[in-house]
């Protein structure tokens, strides 16, 4: 893990398995809910939303403030995020085990994501255990996309 990783915490280690989110968006409360029966209705939701999906999808500024206390807060906090940050609500995704929710994101909304995002991506599935995920994540065409156009 790097040494910007470890200062700055790890979403994995953030407080994702809360059963309260108050500072959450909508998005991300219903991605912390998922159950099978409602994965339709927050993919239509995902689909109709109004804002930035990435946007959406970050860790909530409250809990970004709180983990970088010593940053000087500002209208450019967002800016400041990592990628560990911009997959709060894939987390969700993750914890929740929803292999359809988790391919629409990945390989629909798929230019959202980076090299940057995978070794994280593939950290927390490891630490959930979720082998679908990972078997996934491997055979996407998004990821091969992006392991073929890095440097």
């Amino acid at each position: 893990m790097s040494e910007e990783s470890k200062r700055r915490g790890s979403s994995l280690r953030s407080n994702i398995s809360r059963e309260s989110y108050d500072n959450h968006n909508d998005i991300l409360r219903m991605l912390d809910r998922i159950t099978p029966e409602q994965e339709q209705k927050i993919l239509k939701n995902i689909n109709l939303n109004q804002y930035s999906l990435k946007t959406a999808l970050l860790m909530p500024a409250e809990e970004y403030v709180e983990r970088n206390s010593k940053k000087k807060v500002g209208p450019e906090i967002y800016t400041k995020y990592g990628a560990d940050e911009e997959l709060y609500g894939m987390y969700l995704v993750i914890k929740r085990r929803s292999i359809k929710i988790f391919k629409y994101l990945w390989e629909e909304r798929g230019t959202l994501w980076s090299e940057n995002h995978i070794k994280y991506v593939l950290r927390s599935m490891a630490h959930f255990s979720w082998y679908e995920g990972i078997q996934f994540l491997f055979k996407s065409s998004r990821t091969q996309e992006i392991y073929t156009s890095m440097y």
